[in-house]
């Protein structure tokens, strides 16, 4: 974990309970993966101070937590209950778009907090005025007594997002939502984990780099709707939409189901002739449910090496050389009653070993070449 500090952070406030549009960004956010970039375009001029609004810029390159605010509307009015710190973010972009001001922002850690009561009371003493309940909003303040928990620990990680979620799901404004969240890549040909790196030494952008004629598992948690009723079991069909040449084996839907669980998801890169930038997205099938993150996760798709491409079918065609190499020369044999060399090997009739060898060996040839057609059909 960071050590807590002081340091000033931007503050990016979203109400759930205004708008499937404001909850839908805030579940987006909190259940990104660790380095990737989220567009949110929910900042109306109107909820915006006027320098900000103005000035974007000042807000690019700066960190900023995500700070999801408990309020209700009633009586004509909204009423704030509490304020929930979600997740740190960088902000890479910011641009005016029409009356909105659209952010681009890098997924970092979780935040835990000891005391929301109390952060949340210091939190709307020090604002004044006090950012308005029912939109988004953007704020100045420090950490206070907040930990950033790091994400280069997968495991505390999963453990902080789970707390998050389970505490989020308590919100009436999120009662019967699903959370579910890409944890980890693994590549189970060569059983190594996937880290998320820079694509290219020049560019900033970063990825899962998958390489072909590999498997891969896709780790999914999550936390479905009934978590809080007993004999309830959630249950939600889920829509992968990858790259063309990323397969799953039957199809491109999942079903997770369960209170609170992880799920592996198995896919295959095949044979590819050069590196390409892409994304895998997941989101529910149906597109009426009401509010689920849509996942985004960049990958880059490169071809293996020539080595490995093709050591298979290499190794299937040298035997077979060496096979069609022996048939001619038993055929040569078979009709040569002289031929010296196999009289001195085997001091016996090269005819009848001419024409045992030619049968072994016609056996062995097409099996080599089935083999090496079904190599190149899985590449």
């Amino acid at each position: 974990m960071k050590a807590v500090s002081t340091e000033e952070r931007v503050l990016l406030f979203k109400n759930p309970a205004g708008g499937g549009a404001y909850a839908q960004a805030l579940l987006t956010v909190l259940c990104a993966p660790p380095h990737a970039i989220v567009k949110l375009t929910t900042y109306s001029s109107l909820w915006i101070p006027d320098d900000i609004f103005n000035s974007p810029k000042v807000l690019q390159d700066k960190t900023a937590l995500l700070i999801c605010v408990d309020a209700e509307f009633k009586e004509e009015k909204w009423w704030l209950k509490n304020f929930y710190p979600v997740r740190e973010v960088e902000i890479k972009k910011s641009k005016v778009e029409g009356n909105y001001l659209t952010l681009w922002v890098e997924a970092l850690g979780y935040i835990k907090c000891k005391d929301y009561g109390k952060y949340s009371r210091e939190l709307e003493a020090s604002l004044k005025p006090l950012p308005p309940a029912e939109r988004s909003y953007i704020a100045f303040d420090t950490l206070r007594d907040l930990e950033i928990i790091s994400v280069d620990d997968p495991s505390l990680t999963l453990t902080a997002w789970q707390n998050l979620a389970e505490m989020l799901a308590g919100l009436k404004v999120f009662d019967k939502v699903a959370f579910y969240t890409m944890t980890e890549i693994e590549n189970t040909t060569d059983k190594k984990k996937v880290p998320f790196e820079k694509i290219d030494k020049t560019k900033p952008d970063l990825a899962y780099k998958l390489v072909g004629n590999k498997k891969y598992s896709l780790t999914i948690s999550h936390l479905l709707p009934f978590h809080n009723q007993p004999g309830k079991i959630g249950r939600l069909e889920l829509e992968l939409s990858m790259p063309q040449n990323l397969k799953r084996d039957n199809d491109d839907t999942i079903e997770i189901c369960g209170k609170q669980n992880s799920q592996n998801v198995g896919v295959k890169l095949k044979a590819i002739s050069s590196t390409e930038y892409s994304t895998i997205k997941i989101q529910p099938k149906d597109p009426t449910f009401k509010h689920a993150p849509l996942l985004s996760i960049p990958v880059e798709l490169s071809p293996a090496t020539f080595w490995k491409r093709y050591w298979k079918r290499l190794i299937l065609i040298i035997p077979t050389v060496v096979a069609v190499f022996f048939y001619a020369y038993a055929q040569l044999i078979q009709a040569t009653k002289g031929y010296p060399a196999l009289q001195t090997l085997f001091n016996k009739s090269p005819e009848a070993i001419g024409a045992t060898l030619s049968a072994i060996i016609l056996i062995i040839i097409p099996i080599l070449i089935s083999l090496i057609i079904m190599g190149k059909k899985e590449d």
